[in-house]
């Protein structure tokens, strides 16, 4: 495996407060193994290969995407992605189990797990100041775990959710 670019939540800096989602420590973990996981596979052929991990946290939810330059998701594949048992990896090299788990422990939270393909960006053609997608470039896939956001209060570890707390002001 060559070395792989990866910028984890490059936004952050290290004076920002912990952030609590709702979900257990070894079943997140397990939701992010598979995720950098199958972003690290994507990425084995690329000359450049590069992993972005970034967090958005809002009032009520935190959403953690992980986004790669690999080849991307097939179209086809795309409705079953989260289907047991289905994988798009030559055999031996998976088993079609680990997004159909953590899609389950997203829901299992209360959360959600998404998967898409990168946008892909628009380039200027030729001196008409035409456009069109850049459809010989990879533009990799992202994948999308949203879950909600929990709400430390002192010593007491009184725990919220944060859009429960909202929704009573």
């Amino acid at each position: 495996m060559k070395n792989v670019i990866v910028d984890v939540a490059p936004e952050l800096n290290g004076d920002v407060a912990p952030i609590f989602v709702r979900c257990e420590d070894l079943r997140l973990e397990q939701v992010l193994i598979n995720l950098v996981g199958n972003a690290l596979d994507a990425v084995a052929s690329c000359d450049r290969p590069r992993i972005v991990i970034e967090l958005d946290a809002r009032a009520d939810v935190i959403e953690l995407t992980v986004r790669d330059n690999g080849p991307g998701i097939p179209a086809d594949a795309l409705p079953r992605f989260f289907e047991p048992f289905f994988t798009t990896k030559e055999m031996g090299h998976g088993l079609g189990l680990g997004l159909a788990i953590s899609s389950a422990i997203a829901r299992d939270y209360g959360g959600t797990l998404v998967a898409r393909n990168r946008e892909a960006p628009i380039v200027a053609d030729g001196p008409e100041g035409g456009t069109q997608a850049d459809a010989d470039h990879s533009h990799g896939a992202e994948f999308v775990l949203s879950l909600r956001r929990v709400i430390k209060f002192g010593a007491t570890h009184e725990h919220r959710f944060a859009d429960d707390l909202y929704r009573r002001r």
